[in-house]
C-alpha cells in the first residue's frame, strides 16, 4: 500500500522522500536544510504527461503539512478508484489538480541511458542537471541490458552504470529553483 509512505513522512515531520531505486548523481547547490518552494509539496520524478502537470513520487519533498495534505488527496484518491484493478500514489498524483502540487522534473529514468554502448555519451546529456537517476522495474524493461542480464540483476546494472557514469560524465550543478510551470 502506497500510502504509508506518505504518512510515514508527515509523521517524520516532513522532508525528502525518495524511492529505493533512485539514486543521487549530481549535487544541490545548497545545504539541504530549507526545503524547496517553501515546504510546498514538490515532485522531482520524470514527468508523465507535462499536460496535467503529473510526475513519478520517485523524489519527493514537502513540509509535515504539505505531506498530511496530500496524503489525505491520495486516500480520497483511493476510496474514489476503490474497483480499480490497481491503483498508485503515482495514478493518484496523475488525477489531482495542477495546482495540489510542484513539479521539477530532475530525475532521469535509466531506459534513456540504458540504450546500448552506442549511446553512451549521450548519457552525459540526458544526466546533465538531473539530480537522481530511476532505475526503475519499468526502465528496465524498456532499456538495453548486457547480453544475460535480467532485471533481476538490476543492483549490479545500476552499480555499473554508476561507475561508468562517474568516470565519463561532468558533474553538474541542480539549482532548486529550475521550476517548470
Amino acid at each position: 500500500v502506497y500510502i504509508h509512505r506518505w504518512l510515514a513522512m508527515a509523521v517524520a515531520g516532513g522532508g525528502w522522500m525518495t524511492d529505493y531505486d533512485v539514486l543521487p548523481i549530481n549535487p544541490f547547490d545548497w545545504e539541504g536544510r530549507d526545503l524547496p518552494n517553501d515546504g510546498k509539496l514538490t515532485v522531482y520524478g520524470d514527468t508523465i504527461d507535462a499536460r496535467h502537470h503529473s510526475a513519478v513520487p520517485s523524489l519527493v519533498s514537502g513540509s509535515r503539512e504539505e505531506w498530511t495534505r496530500v496524503a489525505g488527496l491520495i486516500i480520497d484518491s483511493y476510496v474514489e478508484h476503490k474497483n480499480e484493478n490497481h491503483w498508485s500514489d503515482m495514478n493518484a498524483l496523475q488525477h489531482m489538480d495542477y495546482e495540489e502540487f510542484e513539479v521539477i522534473p530532475s530525475v532521469a529514468v535509466a531506459n534513456d541511458v540504458l540504450q546500448g554502448e552506442k549511446t553512451e555519451n549521450e548519457a552525459c546529456i540526458v544526466t546533465e542537471g538531473m539530480r537522481a537517476i530511476h532505475f526503475s522495474h519499468y526502465a528496465l524493461q524498456h532499456g538495453v541490458l548486457r547480453p544475460g542480464e535480467t532485471l533481476n540483476d538490476r543492483p549490479q546494472i545500476a552499480k555499473r552504470w554508476l561507475r561508468w557514469w562517474d568516470q565519463n560524465c561532468d558533474i553538474t550543478e541542480v539549482s532548486v529553483e529550475n521550476r517548470i510551470k
